[in-house]
């Protein structure tokens, strides 16, 4: 339940910050780490496609669905070291990302990291 509001959270103040990405991010470890073959139960293809849209969304620069997708990832208790890996590099490039613009002046882009900061913190 506290995941579920701190997500909610998060999406709706990554909403209003509007910090979609010109430039992609790069997306292929979280793809290699969570490879649709081996998805072979209904919860390792309900994670896999979790993961997938993730890797699109940030790929897109939608930083508000990459985000929202790499927190409900982070919480899964079934992930191997490789795939944990994979998530917390990705949601450490976006956050790189986001920090780079926000250093450029982005004010979304400030915004949504500090909503990234505030939803960790009541994790």
């Amino acid at each position: 339940m506290n995941t579920r509001i701190a997500l909610v959270t998060a999406l709706a103040a990554l909403g209003l910050a509007g910090c979609g990405s010109e430039s992609p991010t790069e997306t292929s470890g979280l793809k290699e780490a969570f490879p649709k073959e081996k998805a072979v139960t209904p919860e390792a293809r309900e994670v896999q496609t979790l993961a997938e849209k993730a890797a699109d969304a940030a790929a897109k620069g939608d930083m508000e669905q990459a985000v929202a997708s790499l927190i409900v990832l982070q919480a899964e208790q079934n992930l191997n070291p490789t795939q944990r890996a994979a998530v917390q590099d990705q949601m450490s490039n976006i956050q790189t990302d986001l920090a780079n613009r926000a250093d450029a002046g982005d004010a979304n882009a400030k915004r949504a990291l500090d909503a990234i900061r505030a939803m960790k913190s009541r994790r």
